[in-house]
């Protein structure tokens, strides 16, 4: 089996490729020097070229080249997989969120993979779109909340809200989750969140975090940012943050 991967210079994708790996998948990269997003024609020869069973996007980029993947992979018997985000919600109103939920967007990221899941809605029915939160990276590097916290930690105090329950997930479990849901091949929108029942807020998330790395950041408790953010799907199986914190 053949799976393009887009975004493996970016955080999850690397780890979503490594996953598909172990499942004796061949992972085509998606080189933006050499195959532009933009040029369509280009995109197009590339994909007959490489003919993959399956296209992971994951990587940022226009609505329109998201699309042109996804219609690709409908006329060509191809599953697709999407990852789009908890912030197409808005904390007002407020969550746990459902995949049928209004998606209300009031942040300009939010809104861009909005356009993105509407796009790829057009074209392919038989698209997966998994709508994940702020993913928690194994060790240092790369865009995700662990390092988000280092840095914090290293301009002062780590403020974290005890009203903020967020969407949230240990990349090494989303990408278990994706590939179960590649598995399936069952089209539809899905959340992952490994915080959807335990409903930890970030306080005791950051905690955690600072216990499980032996670190020692000083960590204030605040009601700043008030949100449960929780994406919830009894259709998905993840592994909760308890069994991981």
């Amino acid at each position: 089996m053949k799976a393009i991967v887009t975004g493996l210079n970016g955080t999850l994708a690397p780890v979503l490729a490594a996953c598909l790996q172990q499942h004796n998948f061949e992972i085509i990269p998606w080189d933006r020097s050499q195959i532009s997003p933009d040029n369509r024609q280009q995109c197009l020869a590339y994909l007959q070229e490489q003919r993959p069973d399956w296209i992971c996007h994951l990587a940022m980029g226009s609505e329109d080249w998201a699309q042109l993947l996804a219609e690709y992979s409908s006329k060509n018997n191809c599953g697709f997989l999407f990852t789009s985000t908890a912030m197409v919600f808005d904390a007002e109103p407020d969550g746990p969120h459902h995949p049928t939920d209004f998606r209300n967007s009031r942040d300009d990221y939010g809104k861009y993979k909005v356009r993105c899941e509407d796009a790829i809605a057009k074209v392919a029915e038989h698209a997966i779109i998994a709508r994940i939160g702020w993913q928690i990276g194994e060790k240092r590097g790369g865009n995700n909340m662990l390092e988000a916290l280092y840095g914090m930690s290293e301009n002062g105090k780590v403020r974290a809200s005890k009203e903020w329950y967020p969407a949230t997930s240990f990349m090494t479990d989303t990408c278990d989750a994706l590939w179960h849901l590649m598995q399936q091949r069952t089209p539809g929108t899905y959340h992952i969140d490994s915080n959807s029942k335990c409903k930890w807020n970030f306080f005791e998330i950051v905690c955690k975090l600072r216990d499980m790395h032996n670190t020692n950041w000083e960590v204030e408790e605040s009601d700043d940012y008030k949100h449960d953010q929780r994406l919830v799907d009894e259709r998905v199986t993840v592994a909760c943050l308890s069994e991981r914190l």
